[in-house]
């Protein structure tokens, strides 16, 4: 089992491939590029590169960490983003405040896996919701 930015890696996968799983805001392209950079094969399993090219790709992850937000920082961005969507009172602010799909997709008979998905994050909202309304 490796470590890359503070994360266990231990997929049995194509190298680039357990990078995009592992890391949000990582895509395909941009992890083999990264690959091709360090000098590994694409066909490289993530258990069969040697321990000092892990470190080069560990530090290019790092630097690329500097000048893109992956991971939390691209979450927060993300989730800000919407929020504000949602403070504007827009048509799309309405339409995911309701959980349902904002980009004209009917409703009547394909929303159901939009429905579904985002029904067990209605029921957390709504256990957040009760836990602060009764605090004991």
């Amino acid at each position: 089992m490796r470590v890359i930015l503070y994360r266990k890696f231990e997929i049995p996968k194509v190298l680039y491939c357990a990078l995009t799983s592992t890391f949000f805001g990582l895509n395909i392209q941009y992890a083999s590029f990264l690959q091709e950079k360090v000098g590994i094969t694409l066909s490289c399993k993530s258990y069969m590169v040697p321990s000092y090219k892990f470190s080069i790709l560990e530090q290019c992850l790092k630097l690329i960490k500097l000048k893109r937000p992956i991971e939390k920082p691209l979450k927060n961005i993300i989730q800000r983003s919407l929020h504000l969507i949602d403070i504007n009172g827009s048509y799309r602010g309405l339409r995911i405040k309701q959980f349902l799909p904002n980009r004209g997709q009917r409703t009547k008979t394909n929303a159901r896996t939009c429905k579904r998905k985002n029904l067990n994050k209605k029921s957390k909202l709504n256990k957040k919701r009760k836990k602060k309304k009764n605090p004991l």
